[in-house]
């Protein structure tokens, strides 16, 4: 897809960065919350791999793609660190007297996020890194970070300018590079059990230019996000899961997502949600026995472009490992 730079660049990073907020997040969500928040990394105890792909405005040339792989694991450390650590969060907690079962763990990720629009490219991979601490015998306190590179880039060759001597832009491009990379130190905190969260992370905790060209510089704005689920028993097959995500950021309008699931056992799941920008999001998917996962889910916005064509599909591919 050709267009003039003025647009191209102008009006997709920005448009990418005001309504492609909300893109970038993946939408199932549920699926990989440590994507959004750190502090979450590693909660299950078990090994958990995930891949998603998106692709939106099926049908039209350049449209809006996102691929991410987002892998975790629990370790449980021994000795006199996790004495300390759980020691010191059952006095903060007022629990001395109170046998805590749980253990401390420590959970630990890897992971890496695209995404793509025309001649624009944005990756983003880093570490989290988690400590989750028992304050009951069903409950966890966890802290996290998560240190993170991102790249931006733009294909000029996907690009025609109208009249590239004045373009102020498109000579920094041609001077400075067309892509640079960053570093993001990212943090968040939960509290969790096999019933509820509720969580809290920041984006943009630091951040600081690594190389490239600083005109590329898209958002630096801190990002607060707060996201929080429980589950509520039907009867002992049946769970109605009430989910919710909001994001606030100084200069973009409050994004925010609030969904219902419904779980038969812990194997087959579906959902419907709304986000505020006036997008509908219906998913569904399956665990088997051997601990593989897939899930779907359809989103439409009831205004705009996806008004003429398909709307957005997104498939996730899991494996756990016990």
């Amino acid at each position: 897809m050709h267009s003039r730079l003025y647009i191209a660049v102008l009006l997709t990073v920005s448009t990418l960065q005001s309504q492609g907020q909300s893109d970038r997040l993946p939408v199932q969500y549920f699926l990989v919350p440590s994507l959004v928040n750190p502090a979450i990394s590693g909660k299950n105890d078990f090994i958990d791999l995930k891949v998603g792909y998106r692709r939106k405005m099926i049908g039209i040339d350049d449209s809006p793609t996102t691929s991410f792989f987002n892998g975790e694991a629990t370790f449980f450390p021994q000795g006199e660190l996790a004495d300390r650590l759980q020691r010191r969060m059952s006095q903060w907690t007022g629990q001395q007297s109170t046998e805590i079962t749980g253990s401390v763990r420590i959970g630990l990720g890897a992971f890496a996020l695209r995404n793509e629009q025309g001649a624009f490219q944005h990756l983003e991979t880093g570490f989290n890194t988690a400590v989750h601490v028992p304050i009951s015998s069903r409950s966890y306190l966890s802290l996290g970070i998560s240190p993170r590179i991102l790249n931006n880039q733009i294909d000029l060759s996907d690009l025609i300018v109208r009249d590239a001597g004045r373009d102020q832009l498109y000579q920094s491009l041609l001077l400075n590079g067309a892509s640079n990379t960053y570093f993001n130190l990212n943090s968040g905190i939960s509290f969790h059990s096999d019933r509820f969260l509720v969580a809290y992370g920041i984006d943009k905790l630091a951040s600081a230019p690594i190389s490239g060209n600083e005109d590329l510089n898209i958002n630096e704005e801190m990002e607060h996000h707060f996201m929080g689920s429980y589950h509520l028993s039907l009867n002992p097959t049946m769970k109605l899961i009430p989910t919710a995500y909001v994001r606030i950021t100084r200069s973009i309008p409050v994004f925010y997502d609030a969904g219902l699931r419904w779980r038969y056992k812990r194997n087959i799941w579906a959902g419907l949600s709304y986000r505020s920008n006036e997008t509908f999001v219906s998913s569904l998917g399956f665990t088997t026995n051997n601990h593989m996962l897939f899930g779907y889910s359809y989103q439409h916005r009831s205004r705009g472009l996806d008004d003429i064509n398909n709307g957005s599909h997104e498939i996730v591919l899991g494996l756990g490992i016990k």
